[in-house]
């Protein structure tokens, strides 16, 4: 008889090839399988953690017929018999998620944004990605989910800046640079005072590259210790810019799209992160030759996604934002498109809309404005 602690290793350890009790049993116990020998576990009871403290009190007769008469057939962890799942299981939907109704087309392919799951959002540069996952984020706060904002490309004033504004219903890039000409200063102070006592946002104090080991301790930490339900990062770019070379580039985004995926599926946190579009994957996607006459759609496609495949692969939902560009080269509209959906499985574009230049609020196109 082979007896194993049954302590687990940490994330860390775990990374550095340590073993434990637990790992060390599996590890064991796998490696026997086909060998012909009998395979048998099992586990003490009550305050004892292992056969070592049991002989330690005296307890050498009850761990005999533990031995004995306890014993159960070895299966591997995670191996699972067509049993262990009830009926109810399968015939219960999937969760809806959170809505977010300034985008009703998207909530409708998607059914809202759900823990648990690693949502990436792509784009070209300057298209408002940013300012789409802050609506996002809104929207979580306003049903009552705290959530963390990792924005590394501008400041936590700025941030929560883009809260007040929204508050306020004024424009966000006006306010950020004269704040007093968009609402008097009782009425953002009110704004203020409400964001900073309802304690519902988590910030990152942090401008620029991030290690994706400080990401992830980042994350952790707002998840395990603020209790967040939903956290946005904008954007994975800045875990590998640096690197100096693509192929260093793909590997960290693999590193952080792992340890993004498997932190989401072991916890109950949704995670929203921002990918930029790789640049030289638009040579399909050349103006129209009436371009200088007509509107025309920059389309986004998973394959123009910078970097590692793991950004495909690992992600529960890939969403697209996809601009207009106007004859004279001025902001046109905006839409979503859904890009992959693992939940759902539906596909295409979303919402067009634009955002009112006074209120900032969301105007779908041939659609009443949402408020958000």
């Amino acid at each position: 008889n082979l007896f194993f602690d049954d302590d687990y290793c940490t994330p860390a350890e775990k990374q550095k090839g340590i073993m434990k009790g637990h790992e060390a049993r599996e590890a064991v116990a796998n490696a026997l399988v086909g060998s012909g020998i009998g395979l048998f576990t099992t586990t003490t009871s009550g305050d004892f953690k292992d056969a070592s403290d049991m002989l330690q009190a005296n307890k050498s007769d009850e761990l005999a017929k533990l031995v004995s008469f306890g014993k159960r057939a070895f299966s591997s962890e995670k191996i699972a018999h067509a049993s262990s799942i009830s009926f109810e299981d399968i015939i219960t939907p999937p969760p809806k998620g959170v809505m977010i109704k300034a985008f009703p087309e998207l909530m409708e392919k998607t059914k809202g944004f759900r823990t648990s799951e690693l949502v990436l959002l792509t784009s070209g540069s300057g298209v408002g990605k940013s300012t789409l996952t802050s609506i996002f984020a809104a929207g979580f706060i306003e049903e009552g989910h705290k959530t963390g904002l990792i924005y590394l490309e501008e400041t936590k004033v700025q941030t929560l800046q883009r809260m007040v504004a929204h508050k306020l219903k004024v424009n966000y890039n006006k306010f950020k640079q004269e704040p007093l000409l968009c609402a008097p200063e009782t009425e953002i102070r009110a704004a203020y005072d409400e964001i900073v006592n309802n304690d519902m946002a988590v910030f990152l104090d942090h401008f620029g590259n991030l290690p994706v080991t400080e990401l992830m301790s980042k994350v952790k930490h707002m998840h395990l210790v603020e209790k967040c339900d939903f956290i946005i990062i904008d954007h994975l770019t800045l875990c590998s810019s640096g690197s100096g070379k693509d192929e260093d580039e793909r590997k960290v985004l693999d590193h952080v799209m792992t340890e993004l995926a498997a932190f989401c599926a072991s916890n109950k946190v949704g995670i929203i992160a921002i990918s930029h579009i790789n640049r030289g994957g638009f040579g399909d996607n050349k103006p129209p030759k009436d371009a200088d006459e007509k509107p025309y759609w920059i389309k986004i496609d998973k394959s123009h996604m910078r970097g590692s495949a793991a950004l495909e692969q690992l992600s529960w939902l890939i969403l697209g934002v996809e601009n207009e560009v106007m004859p004279d080269r001025s902001r046109g509209s905006v839409r979503i498109t859904v890009l992959k959906n693992r939940t759902h499985g539906l596909l295409g574009i979303c919402d067009e809309f634009q955002l009112n230049p006074d209120t900032w609020t969301v105007e779908l196109m041939n659609q009443n404005s949402v408020e958000f």
